[in-house]
């Protein structure tokens, strides 16, 4: 599988499609972390579609599910597991991320499980939306202050601009008053 550290290069550029946090139980539970295993997601899969439409994925018994994808399951026996919850993030109706529970021996996953995961993919979903949203009002929020300083600008720009053609009225009304109260001479 390689590195399971990032590169420097590649913390600059999103990462998609890779395991970017984990919490195992024991170090000796192999990591996740930093996986990416292009074989395996680089397609459209049956389960990725069913996550686009917001349906999970439970597996009590990896080796008792004979229709997952052959390099989902190969994946899954590297990592030593046995079964499997999936949850979709989605927000604003795209997929986001999916939350993964692996489970390194058979077990029945019970319902109030799978709804805590799916409670914790909502928060997460509601906090990804505000974060957004507050990320669009902030760059608002700089586009209108440019705008408000650029109209400043402007503003001032135009009032020295009047002030000088008063200034410029003012001394030639001055000059023209002067000379035509002032009699000809020859």
């Amino acid at each position: 599988l390689g590195s399971n550290e990032p590169s420097k290069e590649n913390l600059s550029v999103p990462i998609i499609d890779t395991i970017t946090y984990e919490a195992r139980r024991s170090n000796e539970v192999i990591s996740a972390l930093y996986l990416q295993e292009e074989g395996c997601w680089s397609h459209d899969t049956q389960c990725r579609n069913k996550y686009r439409q917001g349906l999970g994925l439970v597996i009590n018994d990896l080796s008792d599910n004979s229709n997952l994808d052959p390099c989902l399951q190969s994946l899954m026996t590297k990592l030593q597991v046995k079964a499997k919850v999936v949850t979709p993030i989605k927000v604003r109706g795209q997929l986001w991320g999916l939350i993964i529970a692996h489970q390194c021996e058979p077990r029945f996953w019970q319902h109030q499980e799978i709804q805590f995961l799916r409670q914790i993919a909502e928060y997460l979903a509601i906090a990804i939306f505000n974060h957004q949203s507050y990320q669009q009002l902030q760059q608002q929020k700089r586009l209108l202050e440019q705008q408000v300083q650029t109209q400043s600008q402007q503003l001032k720009d135009a009032l020295i601009a009047a002030e000088a053609a008063s200034k410029s009225k003012h001394d030639f009304l001055g000059s023209m008053s002067h000379e035509l109260r002032t009699p000809l001479t020859c």
